[in-house]
């Protein structure tokens, strides 16, 4: 039998674009759609996951994982409030998929 894990994807505070809510995939397939401050869980099973996210013309470069059996790994995705002038010059790194480090 198959232990699940998840993937607890979080979307920080930011100033940049606080009205647009961000797709979520996984593995290609859409999960959530996050507003500001809002978090999803996503069971998956073990292994080896891609997560991206788009909004609009932007995206995120994929962020691959390997999750182990009945773990839970913190994602947090962000605009990159500090160059915001890629929204427009490098759209497909604009926003950003990191491991969370402790809460």
């Amino acid at each position: 039998m198959t232990t699940n894990s998840t993937i607890n994807i979080h979307r920080r505070p930011a100033v940049v674009q606080p009205a647009l809510r961000y797709r979520v995939f996984i593995d290609g397939a859409v999960v959530a759609k996050l507003a500001l401050t809002q978090h999803h869980v996503a069971t998956v099973t073990p292994g080896r996951h891609s997560i991206q996210l788009k909004v609009l013309w932007m995206s995120s470069a994929p962020l691959v994982v390997d999750v182990a059996p009945g773990e839970t790994l913190n994602v947090d995705v962000s605009p990159d409030a500090k160059h915001f002038w890629k929204e427009f010059t490098r759209p497909a790194t604009f926003l950003h998929a990191e491991l969370a480090t402790q809460r």
